[in-house]
């Protein structure tokens, strides 16, 4: 059985109100990584986030297919269901595959201690953009710290969303990691 056709089947009803009806629910592979448009990444000089989704069988939906995605690149995840205007994108069927893409920078940055999931977000960034590894790497360190601080604060970040939307700054690195590490 490929991935394509692996799922869980659930009903909607698992998952309280988490499933918005107003929403067209996305399907992907089980386990695939999936990049999509988050306001709080975007506003955070991070780009699109990058999930490694879980597929279900909606059995009250009529069998309808959908994932849920957790972060990677953060220590912990709030976990989200992927809806089609966040611009889903499968990027890879595992995080092997997408370093093959450029198994040079994912030894690279293997020799530097960093976890499978961290690579893969140096790999994608460097397809995005050519930046010296040292400008990757801290890439990388300030998207782990941001994007772990993003999962782990659900609540403020839907208010530094509203925040954002109304014209402000959005989230305040410098106040909330002051002595994380930042782009500058």
């Amino acid at each position: 059985m490929s991935n394509l056709e692996q799922s869980i089947k659930a009903r909607s009803l698992a998952f309280g109100n988490y499933i918005d009806p107003q929403r067209e629910l996305f399907d992907a592979p089980q386990l695939s990584l999936v990049q999509v448009d988050l306001p709080e990444y975007a506003n955070s000089g991070l780009g699109r986030a990058l999930l490694s989704v879980i597929r279900y069988e909606f059995t009250d939906l009529d069998g309808a297919f959908g994932v849920e995605g957790m972060s990677v690149g953060a220590d912990s995840s709030r976990g989200m269901m992927v809806y089609k205007d966040m611009q889903p994108t499968v990027v890879a069927a595992s995080h092997a595959e997408l370093h093959a893409r450029n198994a040079e920078l994912a030894e690279s940055l293997r020799k530097v201690n960093l976890p499978p999931e961290l690579i893969s977000i140096g790999v994608l960034r460097a397809a995005e953009s050519a930046m010296s590894f040292e400008d990757l790497y801290r890439f990388i360190e300030v998207y782990h710290a941001r994007a772990s601080w993003i999962e782990s604060h659900p609540v403020e970040v839907k208010f530094a969303n509203l925040e954002a939307m109304s014209g402000g700054s959005g989230i305040q690195w410098s106040r909330v990691l002051p002595n994380g590490p930042s782009f500058e």
